[in-house]
C-alpha cells in the first residue's frame, strides 16, 4: 500500500526503520538530489518527471543512503518512501526557486516612489 503524502515524518521514519540521525541524512540527500533536478527544470513536479531521470534520482540517493550505512529495506519501501519525500522536496524547491526568479526580476524594476526616491 502506497505511503499517504500526509503521511507525517514520523510515520516513514518508523516504516523505514531510521533512526534519527538517518532521518536526518536522508532528508539531506534527498534535498540536494531535488535541488540538483530543480535546477535543470525548475517548472517540473515529481509526478512529471520522465521515469528515467526519477530511477537514476532513487538510484542516486539510494547509493549514498548504502555508503552512509543505512539498513537494508525493500526496493518497494525505498522506493516509496524515496517518492513521498521527493514530491515534497522538489515542489519546496521548485517554489524556493521561483521565488528568487521573481525577486530578481521585481528587484531590478521598482516604479519611483517620492518618499524612497528623495
Amino acid at each position: 500500500m502506497p505511503i499517504s503524502p500526509k503521511a507525517t515524518r514520523e510515520t516513514v521514519q518508523a516504516l523505514a526503520g531510521f533512526n534519527d540521525i538517518q532521518m536526518d541524512r536522508f532528508y539531506v540527500v534527498t534535498k540536494e538530489v531535488a535541488k540538483k533536478l530543480v535546477h535543470e527544470d525548475f517548472t517540473i513536479t515529481w509526478k512529471q518527471m520522465k521515469a528515467n531521470r526519477k530511477i537514476e534520482a532513487i538510484r542516486g540517493i539510494e547509493l549514498q543512503l548504502l555508503e552512509d550505512d543505512f539498513p537494508m529495506i525493500s526496493e518497494k519501501t525505498f522506493s516509496e518512501i524515496v517518492n513521498w519525500r521527493m514530491t515534497r522536496v522538489v515542489d519546496t524547491q521548485r517554489k524556493y526557486q521561483q521565488t528568487i526568479a521573481d525577486a530578481c526580476r521585481s528587484g531590478t524594476s521598482r516604479a519611483y516612489d517620492p518618499v524612497r526616491d528623495t
